[in-house]
């Protein structure tokens, strides 16, 4: 199966310290918040992909991606609970965005986990770029 893409929207992750167990939470956007919002598909990226953000922040190196686990929270359960950053990486899975099935995303109650100080600088972001239907 691979994903058509409708919609899509870059959101990113500053992190403005980097220690282990250090949880960053994403911030409300609008536009996927909606109501009729069907999440299909999530890529993240590392510098590998992209230098800097739209907020010109330097993006994490790829060996930093091991360092971090995310949390998407659906309604208020945790459907899919520490997938590693690194898998969302489509560069890493041979071009393959990671579909989703049309999860309602509450990116609030969202959320990534700094598991290892390692690679990562405070001040880099995590990017994560969100397809979807509305």
């Amino acid at each position: 199966m691979y994903l058509v893409i409708q919609r899509s929207y870059l959101t990113e992750i500053n992190l403005t310290a980097v220690n282990a167990g250090q949880r960053y939470n994403f911030l409300d956007v609008p536009e996927l918040r909606q109501a009729a919002v069907f999440i299909q598909g999530i890529e993240t990226f590392t510098a590998a992909q992209l230098a800097v953000s739209p907020n010109n922040k330097t993006v994490i190196a790829a060996a930093g991606a091991a360092s971090i686990m995310c949390t998407f929270v659906v309604g208020e359960t945790e459907d899919i609970f520490n997938i590693p950053y690194y898998t969302l990486v489509s560069a890493n899975n041979a071009g393959l965005i990671r579909a989703f099935n049309n999860k309602k995303i509450n990116l609030v109650k969202s959320y990534a986990t700094v598991v290892s100080a390692s690679n990562l600088n405070a001040g880099e972001s995590l990017i994560f770029n969100w397809y979807f239907k509305a």
